[in-house]
């Protein structure tokens, strides 16, 4: 994602919290290859998708993973911390 490419991947552990399904790239289920399958296509062959879930995915972690942002998220976190 931090690249400009759309991800695919299994709806397990923390993935759904950074992958939004159909914006930023596919959720499947783990282990069904059919949905793979359909996820490659959609994503990779139909290029107004791809270019979209590109755009959306390198957005996605310019907003909430880049360090100046996991920096302002942590000073908003001590913060309210600090305020309580």
């Amino acid at each position: 994602m931090a690249v400009g490419t759309p991800v695919i991947a299994s709806r397990i552990g923390g993935i759904p919290d950074m992958v939004i399904d159909k914006e930023t790239g596919c959720l499947i289920s783990a282990g069904d290859v059919d949905a793979l399958a359909a996820a490659i296509l959609d994503v990779f062959v139909n290029s107004e998708n791809h270019a979209r879930m590109a755009n959306n995915a390198r957005t996605r972690v310019e907003a909430y993973y880049s360090p100046d942002a996991v920096a302002r998220q942590t000073e908003e976190l001590y913060q309210s911390y600090l305020k309580q």
